[in-house]
């Protein structure tokens, strides 16, 4: 996605698309993060070690992008291979947010 906004072309071709301004669109936030270094704040540093999805455990997939005045934000959790206890404490943390929310 990073790679795809520093295209010039691509972001000529999105904005006329959606009859934007190319100063309209950013993308200010993507995150991954996985292992024992998890950071549930937007602003945290970005990490250059490789993530090795493929072996399994909890990932967090993040990104904020912001359109002319509208700002949308969205992470979601994503369990690979999970254990036991990772699908039980995702599936106690669901059911409160379901209560909370």
């Amino acid at each position: 996605l990073q790679e795809m906004l520093e295209d010039e072309a691509e972001v000529k071709a999105l904005c006329n698309r959606n009859k934007l301004a190319s100063n309209e669109i950013d993308v200010p936030v993507v995150l991954l993060q996985s292992g024992k270094t998890f950071d549930l704040d937007f602003s945290v540093k970005v990490n250059t070690e490789q993530l090795n999805v493929s072996s399994g455990g909890s990932h967090l997939l993040g990104i904020a992008v912001r359109c002319s005045e509208y700002f949308a934000a969205i992470t979601r959790t994503l369990l690979v291979n999970p254990t036991n206890f990772e699908k039980q404490a995702y599936a106690w943390m669901y059911s409160l947010h379901k209560k909370v929310a």
